[in-house]
C-alpha cells in the first residue's frame, strides 16, 4: 500500500440509510439514554442557567446524537451491513 492509498474498512457503512435497531441496540440505546437524562437532570438542577449551562446542555445533545451513530453503526458492522 503506498502513502496515497486508503485502508478499506470491511463493511462500508452507508452514512444516510435508516437503521431500525435490533434488541441489542435497543437496549444499549435506551441505556445510554438513561444516563444522558440523569446528566440532563443535575446539569438543570446543579448548574445556575447561564449560558455555561447552556452550552452544556448543547454538548450533551451532541453527544447522544453521536452515541446514536456509533450504536447504529457498530449493529451495521456486527450484522454485515444489515439496514432495514
Amino acid at each position: 500500500m503506498n502513502d496515497n492509498t486508503k485502508p478499506q474498512s470491511a463493511t462500508k457503512i452507508p452514512r444516510f440509510s435508516a437503521v431500525k435497531y435490533d434488541d441489542a441496540s435497543q437496549d444499549l440505546a435506551i441505556a445510554l439514554r438513561t444516563k444522558f437524562e440523569e446528566l440532563e437532570h443535575a446539569i438543570e438542577t446543579h448548574l445556575s442557567g447561564d449560558r455555561e449551562q447552556a452550552i452544556a446542555l448543547t454538548h450533551l445533545e451532541i453527544a447522544h446524537a453521536f452515541v446514536g451513530k456509533a450504536i447504529r453503526n457498530s449493529q451495521i458492522r456486527r450484522t454485515g451491513g444489515e439496514t432495514k
